[in-house]
């Protein structure tokens, strides 16, 4: 349980907490309890006492406040920069996204044409080993009527050889 701050060198247990009009604000004991409503009525002041809840957390004073609204207002600055920051993340996400999906669709492009490409290549070897099993069989043929032909022929075109 907290101790009394109204009086310097008090270790009582507070019962209540006080609250002047200007903001000051402490934790008092019984005994002075009454001390600060007698400065109170001194001063002709109205001072706001509340009683503590057993259990209840501590209220915090007017420094702590200070320093969590200051603390509170740098969080909220470092939140919008980085808010900032991943907005724009989020943004060159985006842009490498389509870009990505830009660069899928050419290779989807690409590879039709290279499947066409490659069916090409197989067509014209198809026709490159007919051709060539043609040549070889004219050049078979070419050597066989060579050797059935005489080779020497002195006749010239157009007259018969009697």
């Amino acid at each position: 349980m907290p101790t009394c701050t109204a009086k310097e060198g008090c270790t009582n247990e507070a019962v209540a907490q006080f609250v002047w009009p200007w903001g000051d604000n402490g934790l008092c004991c019984a005994e002075h309890q009454i001390v600060v409503q007698q400065q109170a009525h001194a001063l002709r002041q109205q001072v706001s006492l509340q009683a503590l809840q057993p259990g209840a957390p501590l209220p915090i004073t007017r420094e702590e406040r200070i320093a969590a609204h200051a603390t509170a207002l740098a969080l909220g600055e470092e939140n919008a920069e980085l808010r900032a920051t991943s907005m724009d993340l989020y943004r060159k996400v985006e842009e490498l996204q389509a870009s990505l999906r830009t660069e899928l669709s050419k290779a989807v492009a690409l590879e039709a044409s290279l499947a066409e490409a490659r069916s090409e290549v197989e067509r014209l070897r198809a026709t490159t080993g007919k051709l060539r099993q043609e040549a070889a069989d004219a050049t078979t043929e070419a050597r066989r009527l060579r050797t059935l032909i005489p080779q020497k022929l002195d006749t010239p075109p157009g007259r018969v050889q009697e």
